[in-house]
């Protein structure tokens, strides 16, 4: 636009410089005001949201936390079956094994008093039969200190027999 041919016509359009200085910082400060609060209001917006999204967040975190410790409390549960089971089976085990440890313990213990009767009946056989053996020695000894003479025949005699 060209100014130069604008041509006043009288002053009654015409407004002092300090009214226009006065007119437009009251605009601009209006329209600063303005767009101030609009900004203010985007802010306020987005920290809405902003504390919405860690909201969010956390307790997306805190439901994935729990069902994690969820999930482990139930493996650790199995894990404690598992070893409660493991330690029944170990139990059965070494109680059966005891059993047929204990039984043929039993059994050697029975068979080593049925041998050290054995044993002691054989000893009495024994000492009984040296008993004998030893009188009846005693006894040839006593006869042929006395009678050397009558037992020689008499031996020779029952010789004599054998041989026929």
């Amino acid at each position: 636009m060209d100014f130069i041919d604008n041509e006043i016509s009288n002053d009654s359009n015409i407004i002092p410089y300090f009214q226009y200085f006065q007119e437009t910082q009251q605009a601009t400060v209006q329209d600063t005001n303005l767009q101030a609060q609009q900004d203010l209001m985007i802010l306020s917006v987005i920290e809405q949201m902003s504390e919405q999204m860690i909201n969010h967040v956390n307790n997306y975190e805190k439901a994935n936390k729990e069902q994690k410790n969820e999930s482990i409390t139930v493996e650790l549960e199995r894990y404690k079956e598992r070893v409660k089971t493991f330690e029944q089976r170990l139990n059965i085990d070494l109680s059966s094994r005891e059993k047929m440890i204990d039984s043929q313990m039993d059994d050697m213990i029975r068979e080593k008093l049925a041998l050290k009767e054995q044993i002691d009946s054989l000893e009495q056989n024994l000492s009984k039969q040296n008993l004998k053996e030893k009188e009846s020695f005693i006894q040839n000894f006593l006869v042929f200190k006395m009678n050397p003479k009558e037992k020689e025949d008499k031996n020779r005699e029952e010789n004599e027999l054998d041989w026929k």
